[in-house]
């Protein structure tokens, strides 16, 4: 199943049944079977016959653990490991303390909010 998403998640429109199933070492058959249960749950959508899609269950899901869980809280352990390993100060934006070093620990930042950000902390420090 997770393999699936992957494939669907990596297309910005809908796909195929058999390229699914090429993608993801899958018997035709088989994704079929997965993609009919995954359907059946909204995860995926059917948009014509053997054509699929990620599904709005997703989105739903998403923005339900978003929404439990502390985006600061999170990232913090990374900072911390980002700080202690290359020396570098975090930044603060909102309530969210990014680096531009964060990559590396698999956080994606928007450059462009790390930029600004940047910007704003040497404006501010005199540096």
């Amino acid at each position: 199943m997770m393999g699936l998403l992957g494939a669907l998640s990596r297309h910005g429109s809908p796909v195929n049944l058999k390229q699914l199933a090429a993608e993801t070492r899958l018997h035709p058959s088989t994704a079929h079977r997965i993609l009919s249960v995954m359907v059946g749950s909204r995860l995926v959508d059917r948009i014509e016959p053997g054509t699929y899609r990620l599904g709005i269950r997703l989105l739903e899901l998403g923005n339900l653990v978003k929404s439990r869980i502390s985006v600061r809280q999170e990232a913090l352990p990374h900072m911390q490991e980002v700080a202690a390993k290359y020396g570098k100060q975090g930044v603060v934006v909102g309530d969210v303390r990014v680096d531009a070093a964060l990559a590396k620990a698999g956080i994606k930042v928007d450059k462009a909010v790390l930029a600004k950000a940047e910007e704003d902390r040497k404006k501010n420090s005199g540096s």
